[in-house]
């Protein structure tokens, strides 16, 4: 396997590392030494010669001189054979080792000359001979170290030259004797190259043939054990695919099965006999998606990869959601020769999606179902709440003894604790929906402030507590942001704070630290009251949850208000935390991050905001006394309602302004009275019997559209305050809304707003005209007067189109109770 083909690998690396020209030259230096002795039987067999022409001494002599040379020589190659580093010194060892050669080719010719001298002509034969030897055994050393063959075959060569020139050989005397003797040098020549050439191409054919068989050795090694690891390959991808529980189905370029697993089997329920030769189809049932199906016959036909879900049919034809992923196998050629599909069943998660489609659309009927609920709680509670809190207001007008007046605003105080438990779960049910949204408009900070210290402070002065208002030095900036909900933050960390102080004193401090565009708004409202545990610290900003099990019987509360504030507070991008301690008091601490306003020109010298509407006191001061005691004259107004004692009450609010109001119990009758007399304006409520307030309106626009008349302002009576309630009424094309319970300080503004509208020589959004169900943008006061302020609803929803307006302008209303 490997280790076949790394075997092989080294046999081929160290045949060409032999035929490398470092390795030739080892190869010639080992070769000439160990073939020192059998070159030795040669040196002895001339010296048998030698003996017969000579005396042994020098016979002897000559001997050792050439078994010297030739011993000196075979040392030093053996030495040069075993030195490391030859490649950077090979040119050296081979001129080197060349010379050597040269010597010891040199010390055989000393010893030829000898013969000859001492021999005669007789000798000349046998030297030739012997150099012809030379010659030959040189030039098989022509492929290993071509310096030293050259060099033998110069020494040699020339000594056969100079035989040839002493004359012919005994052989042959006479003149033709040096013809045959120089034909005869010419043939050994010829014979001599054809040789050599001869013994090198073989040479040079024996080692291509040598490294070729390596090299097919070595392929053939690779190939087996690529083989036997393919082999061990697809018996392990054959063993997990039939183990694996997704169904794997291997088919040809048509479509038709060639191979499936087990897995197969257990999910369909065909066996692999029964599967193989069939056309994929085999699995389509009536239930499959064609677009599914035309997915992967795409991809097939584009050999492509593919992934769908896909309703397959089992072998008893029960539909199964299997998800399929499709993989194309190419030939070399780039043609589809297979396609190898892997499908798991996602029957569970299919079951999943459904059930939590069906949970979601259970939600959200739920989330409908609450929210109908609580329009309807909503609307139910605040319709009485209207009579209770309106009639209590319009008795404290009357003569009225000091206990009845006492009587009347304890109903009065009880009815707005009720508002304000209704607002907090209102406010809760938005925040907990992600419905409610933090407006962005400019406000001025100190004014914002100092309105809410207005408020607090007389709560705070009725149970003898000091209240202190730590405002920094310098003039505060205008600030971007929702100065509403700013307002009932502060005014549920204030009111608990009064709520749960017995002595001492409630402060809120103020920091600022402006940086480029923006502000850093540091609020801290503090307090010496009974203290909250710390282990509760995070508890009580948990809905219905407060410091401790007592704290509602002694304190009251719904546990509301600091769950409220602390979303209202992170709504705005900010923190809202604690610290406290039993018996020390309590710090409560409010981080928002805010963007600074652009400059605000300058208030008009009256103080009043730019386009406020005239109040009935400004019109007392500008006209007659009449004027005063009527100021709403010559105002024609259409007042719907279904609640009979809500039409007394509007009207009692009105009595004595001037106004001339008509009434009407449903939407079809006050569509008929608007027909028959235009008002100046109309009060409409959302919910009647018939035809309901947004349908109401939404008629009477299409009767002015088709008299031709200028819009009337139609002003939204409703008791469902919820910000779906805003938007219907809008898309309706009512231009102003009023949340009960309607106070008379809400009804006087609308009405301001109305006549500011008509000063100015033209009704509201008389510039445009109004088509059937236009969204139309609330031009005139729609919020409640309360702590929250004036950008904020009864019930805690922004008022997009409200005004931003100081606290000196607001209307007095009895402060709303804050909840722990």
């Amino acid at each position: 396997m490997i280790a076949d083909a790394e075997a092989a690998g080294r046999e081929l690396a160290a045949f060409r590392s032999r035929r490398s020209p470092e390795g030739r030259f080892v190869s010639y230096c080992r070769g000439r030494a160990r073939h020192f002795l059998a070159r030795q039987l040669f040196t002895i067999f001339c010296l048998a010669v030698f003996l017969r022409v000579a005396d042994p001494v020098t016979a002897l002599a000559a001997a050792a001189l050439v078994a010297l040379a030739d011993g000196g020589e075979s040392l030093l190659l053996r030495r040069l054979s075993r030195t490391v580093g030859i490649a950077r010194r090979l040119p050296t060892l081979l001129a080197l080792t060349a010379g050597m050669g040269a010597v010891q080719a040199l010390s055989i010719d000393f010893f030829l000359w000898k013969l000859m001298e001492l021999g005669g002509a007789d000798a000349r034969v046998f030297a030739v001979a012997v150099c012809m030897a030379a010659l030959l055994d040189a030039a098989l050393l022509w492929g290993l170290h071509r310096w030293a063959a050259l060099a033998r075959f110069a020494v040699y060569g020339s000594t056969i030259a100079m035989i040839f020139a002493l004359g012919p050989l005994p052989a042959g005397p006479g003149e033709d004797g040096i013809f045959y003797d120089l034909m005869a040098a010419l043939l050994m020549g010829h014979i001599f190259v054809a040789f050599v050439r001869q013994v090198q191409r073989s040479r040079k054919r024996s080692d291509e043939k040598q490294e070729l068989t390596l090299k097919t050795a070595l392929d053939l090694a690779v190939s087996n054990a690529a083989l036997r690891e393919s082999q061990a390959t697809t018996r392990r991808l054959s063993t997990v695919a039939e183990q694996v529980a997704d169904s794997i189905i291997i088919t040809d370029g048509d479509g038709i099965v060639t191979w499936v697993n087990a897995g197969f089997t257990e999910m369909t329920g065909y066996s692999a006999r029964e599967a193989l030769g069939q056309h994929i189809r085999l699995l389509n049932g009536p239930e499959t998606s064609p677009e599914a199906i035309d997915i992967l016959m795409t991809a097939r036909r584009e050999r492509r990869p593919a992934r769908t879900q896909i309703m397959n049919r089992r072998k008893d034809g029960t539909p199964v959601w299997v998800e399929t992923r499709l993989t194309p196998v190419l030939d070399p050629e780039g043609r589809l020769s297979s396609t190898v599909s892997v499908e798991r069943d996602i029957g569970h998660i299919k079951a999943r999606e459904a059930a939590l489609a069906e949970a979601s659309r259970a939600a959200a009927e739920a989330s409908r179902a609450k929210q109908a609920f609580l329009a309807t709680i909503s609307h139910e509670l605040r319709t009485p709440m209207n009579g209770i809190i309106g009639n209590a207001e319009m008795l404290l007008d009357t003569e009225l003894s000091g206990d009845q007046r006492g009587m009347v605003r304890t109903i009065g105080e009880s009815a707005e604790a009720l508002l304000d438990i209704v607002n907090d779960v209102l406010d809760l049910s938005a925040l907990e929906a992600g419905r409610l949204r933090v407006g962005a408009a400019p406000f001025d900070l100190a004014a914002c402030l100092e309105g809410v210290a207005r408020l607090m402070r007389p709560l705070a002065e009725r149970k003898g507590l000091r209240f202190a208002l730590d405002l920094p030095e310098g003039a505060l900036p205008r600030l971007v942001g929702d100065s509403g909900r700013l307002r009932q933050v502060l005014s549920n960390l204030l009111g608990n704070a009064i709520k749960f102080t017995e002595t001492g004193q409630v402060a809120l401090s103020v920091r600022v630290r402006e940086g480029g565009d923006r502000a850093a708004l540091a609020l801290e409202v503090r307090d010496t009251g009974i203290g909250i545990a710390e282990d509760r610290l995070d508890e009580i900003f948990h809905s219905f949850t407060q410091a401790g099990p007592d704290i509602a019987g002694r304190y009251g509360g719904t546990g509301l208000g600091l769950a409220i504030s602390r979303q209202l507070v992170e709504a705005m991008g900010g923190t809202l935390t604690a610290e406290s301690a039993p018996g020390a008091g309590s710090v409560f601490r409010v981080a928002l991050d805010l963007a600074l306003a652009p400059a605000e020109e300058p208030d008009t010298p009256s103080g009043a905001r730019p386009g406020s509407a005239p109040t009935a006191a400004a019109a007392g001061q500008a006209g007659t006394a009449e004027a005063a005691a009527l100021p709403y004259a010559g105002l024609r107004l259409l007042v719907a309602d279904d609640n009979p004692a809500n039409l007394r009450l509007i009207e009692a609010m009105l009595r004595g302004t001037g106004a001339v109001v008509d009434t009407a119990q449903n939407g079809t009758d006050a569509v008929a009275r608007y027909g028959a007399a235009p008002p100046d304006a109309v009060f409409m409520d959302m919910r009647m019997p018939g035809l309901d307030g947004p349908a109401a309106a939404r008629a009477i626009r299409r009767e002015e559209a088709a008299r031709g008349l200028p819009p009337v302002p139609v002003i939204a009576l409703t008791a469902n305050a919820l910000a779906e309630s805003r938007e219907q009424c809008r898309e309706a094309g009512m231009t102003g809304f009023l949340a009960k319970p309607v106070r008379k300080a809400d009804l006087a503004g609308a009405l301001d707003a109305l006549l500011a509208a008509r000063a100015g020589d033209a009704p509201p959004h008389a510039s445009q005209p109004v088509e059937p169900h236009a969204a139309v943008t609330v031009p005139i006061h729609t919020v409640q007067a309360a702590p929250d302020g004036p950008a904020c609803g009864s019930a805690g929803e922004p008022q997009e189109a409200a005004p931003q307006q100081d606290d000196a302008a607001l209307p007095p209303a009895p402060p709303r109770s804050a909840s722990a």
